[in-house]
């Protein structure tokens, strides 16, 4: 009988060892199941972000190619501001209310007078108005009038005049005239300048700089002379270190019996 309840009761916990081994066996079904979608997601975001690397790519391939186009319409579009602002003539510090109400009517009569030209076709504008708002310190500083020249020549002339003969008046009032594309290109010839004055610099900086490594050049046998000459005080130096050294140790030896002649007479003398 007791041998039949051992067995009962090993079989028993055998059978309980199998229940916890099944819930184990469980939780690890469930947790590879968890993994396993989280590979599979894994593998979804790591295409999904080779596929948007692929569509990087392919951008920045053709990103040299649209700075270039970039460039080229930026000139296009400077190029007709230039062009389309060539014709276009600034006159600043013409009274308000001086022309009326027909501003191209004005300019026709005022620019001989201003300019003193005698010009050999009548002026015609497409446009011509102040710029800005009407203000109540206008009187004292009036808003510029921007004309646009139906002919070229005409604005050219204009400006020329004013280029030459500087500062002109009308009954009195300083006028002074201006161009924008003029202005810009103004700006090209300075950038141009500052160009020119740089690749001048470069020869010269080139030989600074060749210069400057000659001289190095020049310095490093004499660096390495005085590292030599150093070297050599060192190793002279060596043998009356280790003479002196070895004195030292000579005075340390002759001591020593003197210590101990005078310990053992103090002791002695302490023994009577």
């Amino acid at each position: 009988m007791e041998a039949t309840d051992r067995i009962l009761q090993e079989i028993a916990a055998e059978g309980r060892r199998l229940e916890v081994m099944d819930a184990k066996i469980s939780d690890l079904t469930v947790a590879s199941t968890s993994i396993r979608a989280d590979i599979t997601s894994f593998r979804e975001t790591v295409t999904d972000l080779d596929q948007r690397l692929s569509v990087v790519e392919d951008r920045v391939a053709v990103l040299p190619d649209q700075e270039a186009e970039l460039r080229s319409l930026r000139a296009k579009v400077t190029g007709l501001e230039d062009s389309s602002s060539r014709d276009n003539v600034r006159f600043f510090g013409i009274l308000e209310y001086k022309e009326g109400y027909d501003i191209k009517t004005f300019l026709k009569t005022a620019l001989p007078k201003i300019t003193g030209l005698a010009f050999s076709s009548p002026l015609e504008f497409q446009q011509a108005h102040r710029i800005g708002s009407l203000h109540k310190e206008t009187h004292d500083k009036p808003r510029p009038i921007i004309a646009c020249f139906l002919r070229h020549e005409q604005a050219c002339q204009i400006i020329s005049v004013a280029k030459s003969q500087g500062p002109l008046s009308l009954e009195g009032n300083k006028i002074d005239i201006g161009n924008k594309g003029e202005k810009r290109q103004q700006e090209k010839e300075r950038q141009r300048d500052t160009r020119g004055q740089q690749e001048k610099k470069r020869p010269q900086e080139k030989e600074r700089q060749r210069d400057t490594r000659g001289q190095q050049e020049k310095k490093r046998p004499q660096e390495k002379e005085r590292q030599r000459d150093t070297r050599r005080q060192q190793e002279r130096k060596r043998p009356q270190e280790k003479e002196r050294q070895r004195d030292a140790r000579r005075q340390q030896g002759r001591k020593h019996p003197q210590e101990k002649e005078g310990s053992e007479l103090q002791e002695g003398s302490k023994g009577d």
